[in-house]
């Protein structure tokens, strides 16, 4: 089976976890997931080094599921995995991975609304909305050299998010066998 990584991206409550959780139920124990936005504090593995940064990236798992949620605002001080994304995109084509890149996105009040749910304080909310809109998002996919899939999440169900996900899977599967 050829190795794959699905890049799911977004701001905090666009269903990324969601999607994920699906995508990994859908296609069982070929997956991997691995969150690329745990570790970045301060002595914590991505920031601590090189060698360790993207550790978890390495899998034999055919199918590697990765978690993007925030990118980092010009002159924040730890790196992100959004500062040098090619730096992790690196370690998945020296590993043989085709790479899926989608981005999920919604409009503020549905992006509230789920956050809500998971009881955060409104200036959280704001916060991270603030955080993730000065980041640097739009160039990402022209960083990485990838075509991008954009979801709005606000008028897709997240059962079709799945679907569309898998579907475009499906289909580079297809156009390889």
């Amino acid at each position: 089976m050829k190795k794959i990584a699905i890049i799911i991206r977004g701001s905090v409550g666009v269903g990324k976890s969601t999607a994920a959780d699906g995508i990994q139920k859908a296609l069982g124990s070929r997956v991997s997931k691995v969150t690329l936005d745990d570790g970045w504090a301060e002595g914590e593995f991505r920031y601590a080094g090189d060698s360790t940064r993207y550790s978890d990236l390495v899998s034999e798992s055919p199918i590697l599921l990765v978690e993007l949620a925030y990118g980092e605002p010009a002159g924040d001080v730890f790196p992100g995995a959004t500062k040098n994304p090619a730096e992790w995109a690196d370690i998945l084509r020296k590993d043989r991975r085709e790479i899926f890149l989608f981005k999920l996105s919604a409009d503020w009040e549905t992006t509230r609304k789920h956050l809500a749910r998971r009881k955060q304080p409104e200036s959280d909310q704001k916060a991270w909305h603030a955080r993730y809109e000065e980041a640097d998002w739009k160039s990402l996919p022209q960083k990485l050299n990838l075509q991008e899939i954009e979801i709005d999440t606000a008028i897709t169900p997240p059962n079709m998010v799945i679907d569309i996900i898998l579907a475009t899977l499906n289909k580079a599967s297809e156009k390889g066998a």
